[in-house]
């Protein structure tokens, strides 16, 4: 892909985001697209069939990224989950915009189950006690509110690393008595 393309598609893709933060997908325009972006309808079609379309691609290659930041492998130890879930909400923390678009009340409510159904345990064939779904839920809707209230805070915002000592920490350890107070 050449830099002109790339640059295009980011400014659209930006367009949408700012749309999102005031309106869900289903009341933006391809119109409202183009003044927010500054380019044509043309230019517009040129990558995207329709606002649904750029909200998928969008989507889709977050939840992407997300899954190889994941890994293919369940992590046992500790330390591989601090590395997973460090690089898990490093890379949150830098579509912080995107995700809280997505995850948000203008978002897509199946987001989490698409990440859910992307997930290397989902395709691991890993058994449990009881399915493996309601342990992935758990984990991925926790884990997305957490994350979603930590993208939210404006200052004093802990650091991907701490928010995922948080996130193993309730996930392994649960709530426990020294934080009840």
């Amino acid at each position: 892909m050449n830099l002109r393309t790339e640059i295009t598609r980011r400014l659209i893709r930006s367009a949408l985001l700012k749309e999102m933060k005031e309106k869900p997908v289903s009341r933006i325009t391809v119109k409202d697209l183009c003044l927010r972006a500054e380019i044509s309808r043309p230019t517009f079609y040129q990558y995207y069939r329709d606002v649904y379309d750029l909200a998928d691609q969008t989507e889709t290659e977050f939840i992407t990224a997300l899954t190889q930041a994941i890994g293919q492998t369940p992590a046992f130890r500790k330390a591989d989950r601090v590395r997973i879930y460090k690089s898990f909400c490093a890379l949150c923390l830098e579509n912080r915009d995107l995700f809280l678009c997505f995850y948000g009340p203008n978002g897509d409510p199946a987001f989490i189950h698409k990440i859910i159904d992307n997930a290397p345990a989902s395709q691991t064939g890993l058994k449990t006690s009881y399915d493996l779904h309601y342990s992935l839920s758990f984990l991925y809707h926790g884990t997305a509110a957490i994350i979603y209230e930590w993208l939210l805070k404006e200052e004093d915002r802990e650091t991907p690393e701490q928010i995922a000592n948080v996130i193993i920490h309730l996930t392994f350890e649960g709530i426990s008595q020294k934080y009840l107070r």
